[in-house]
This record gives C-alpha cells, sequence and structure tokens, in this order.
C-alpha cells in the first residue's frame, strides 16, 4: 500500500510553503482542529483536509476561550506567549482569562459529571489554535525582514562607506528562529497533535514537517533512548539542493526525490546511499548556478520499538516508532 504524506505537526505554513511542498511530494494530508478554518487557497491544491474525530469536538465555547486568550495577551505585550504554552503555574485566580487557559493547559479544568473525557482534547485543541497563531505571526515577521532586505539599507549609496549597512539585517534569521522557539512547546504541540489525529497515522505514513525544532526534539529524544538500550539507533540521510524553487527542477527529478523518499521508508538501509548518490548529482548539475544550497531535505527512519518501553516516559517514541519523518527548509 502506497504510504500517505501528513504535514506534522501543522498549525500554520503560507501559500508558498505548501506549493513547495506539493511540488517535491505530490498530494499532501492536513490536519486542522475543529474550529479553524483553511486558508482560502487551500482549494487550489491537491490537499487532503482533515479534522479530528467527531467525539473530539469542543463545544462552542471554546471559541470564547480563544477570544479570551487573545484579549489577554494584548492586554499584556510584556507578559511572553511562553508563559501560557510552557505553563510557569505561579499564577494566581485572578488573573482571569489567563489562569483558566493555564488551568486548562495543565489539565487542571473544573470537571463537570461525564465530561472528564473531553477535557484532554480541549485542552489538545486549544493549544494548537494558539500554536497556529503564533506560526502565523512568525511567518508575517519572516516575511517583512525578506522584504526589507530585498530592498536594502534605507541609506545605501549615501555614506562614504559604501559596504556600511549591508549586512545590517545579518543576524535577522537566527533572531526570528530562537524567538518562535521561544514561544511554543515543541513537546506539547506534538502532544497535542497526536492526541487529536494519532489514530489516523498508519504504521507505513510519512509524516514531513518544516520546523527544525521538532526533528530535532525527536531526534535527541530517541538518541537518549538509544544511549539507555531501549531502542535502535535511527537512519538518517540528508540533502541540501543549490536552487531556490523546487518548481524549476524537471519534473523527473521531482518525481525521484519522492520515490526515494518512499523507499526510504520502507527499506533505510538500501536507500540511504541512493539518495546520496542522486544528492550528489543534482548538487553537480546546478553547481554553476548557486554556491549555496537553499533546499535542504534530511529524512530520518525510527525503527519500530520492540522492547517495552514506558509509555509516560516515552509516548512521543512510541508513537513515531517505526515512522519517517522528513524536515524540509527553504532559505539560506
Amino acid at each position: 500500500m502506497k504510504a500517505k504524506i501528513h504535514l506534522f505537526p501543522h498549525s500554520y505554513l503560507p501559500e508558498s510553503a505548501i506549493r513547495k511542498l506539493l511540488s517535491l511530494f505530490g498530494p499532501l494530508r492536513v490536519y486542522l482542529p475543529w474550529f479553524m478554518n483553511p486558508p482560502g487557497f487551500f482549494k487550489n491544491y491537491e490537499l487532503e483536509v482533515i479534522n479530528p474525530p467527531e467525539d473530539y469536538r469542543p463545544e462552542e465555547g471554546f471559541k470564547a476561550i480563544v477570544s479570551g486568550y487573545r484579549a489577554w495577551a494584548e492586554q499584556n505585550h510584556d507578559r511572553s506567549l511562553m508563559e501560557t504554552l510552557k505553563i510557569s503555574g505561579s499564577a494566581s485566580q485572578d488573573d482571569g482569562a489567563a489562569w483558566e487557559i493555564r488551568r486548562l493547559l495543565k489539565g487542571e479544568a473544573k470537571s463537570v459529571p461525564g465530561t472528564k473525557d473531553r477535557e484532554l482534547p480541549l485542552k489538545h485543541h486549544l493549544i494548537l489554535h494558539l500554536a497556529s497563531e503564533i506560526e502565523m505571526r512568525h511567518f508575517e515577521i519572516t516575511g517583512m525582514i525578506e522584504e526589507m532586505k530585498g530592498k536594502g539599507p534605507v541609506l545605501a549609496g549615501l555614506s562614504d562607506y559604501p559596504d556600511e549597512g549591508q549586512d545590517v539585517f545579518a543576524d535577522m534569521d537566527d533572531i526570528v528562529e530562537s524567538g518562535i522557539q521561544d514561544c511554543m512547546n515543541d513537546r506539547q504541540m506534538m502532544d497535542a497533535w497526536f492526541g487529536l489525529f494519532g489514530g489516523y497515522i498508519k504504521e507505513d505514513d510519512i509524516l514531513a514537517t518544516c520546523r527544525r525544532s521538532v526533528m530535532d526534539y525527536i531526534s535527541s529524544q530517541w538518541d537518549e533512548a538509544v544511549a539507555e538500550g531501549e531502542t535502535s539507533v535511527s537512519y538518517f540521510v540528508s540533502l541540501s539542493l543549490p536552487f531556490r524553487n523546487p518548481e524549476t527542477y524537471k519534473e523527473g527529478d521531482m518525481a525521484k526525490i519522492r520515490k526515494l523518499a518512499l523507499g526510504f521508508n520502507e527499506d533505510p538501509e538500501r536507500y540511504i546511499s541512493k539518495i546520496k548518490g542522486f544528492g550528489k548529482a543534482l548538487e553537480n548539475t546546478f553547481s554553476c548556478e548557486s554556491s549555496q544550497p537553499v533546499l535542504k531535505i534530511q529524512i530520518r527512519h525510527f525503527p519500530k520499538i520492540s522492547v517495552d518501553v514506558s509509555f509516560e516516559r516515552n509516548g512521543l517514541l512510541r508513537r513515531i516508532s517505526g515512522k519517517t519523518i522528513i524536515l524540509v527548509s527553504f532559505g539560506g
């Protein structure tokens, strides 16, 4: 059976990123929590949009909870969004909406008879809604920075020192990346995503992400388990392709990348050398176009966990065991 490719843990991506991912992998599955409307451009592409099971749908009052958070955030610009997602635990009940959201995320929302099983899905919905807003803001800021880079320094050409100001935006990419990582708790986000959508993921499916921190976190957790003898070493291979837009590759090249990714998912040990060889051939083909890789693809396959690993300690590892995760990075 042909593996499906799922965006993971998707919260928000701009149209340009979605278009590039589709050019690489073909049709994709995108998962959205209830009450999150898909962007209008989704209808123009081969995207299968999936909501959580009906049993996980929050009641209509959920919208008021999210609105309450927005109002609180607007009134507390000096307090990081990280306080909400990472939960400092030091709030008092006088904090209003902030306190209620903290209690919800910590699983301390007041129970109503017959609704206990709904508290966790409600928490997961809230995390993914907040993550989407943070991610959208991140891409807006990144877009503004790229636009400013394109225009160059305002006073360019007016100074007696021609090179002055050329590197004014050189460090901004790292600042934006670290800022978004500070605001978002990747582990909570993945737990929420698997909590709502894990039942849709089959053993032979592939998870694709554009978040480097997600791949780094999963890999570090897996490597710790390997060091403690709880599982096997994962298989890893990467491509660095010196060309800006996947759409400009030949159709055969994109089909080859998809085929190799699917093959790696089924037999990673066999396909590592094939992927490396194909990547080297593409690098040689486009070496005259650019000296800096722009399209980066990392593929990691996590073997099935064969020992009895504690779900409480390694729940995430059990969910990604036997899966392949592909990290796609667009940019410099």
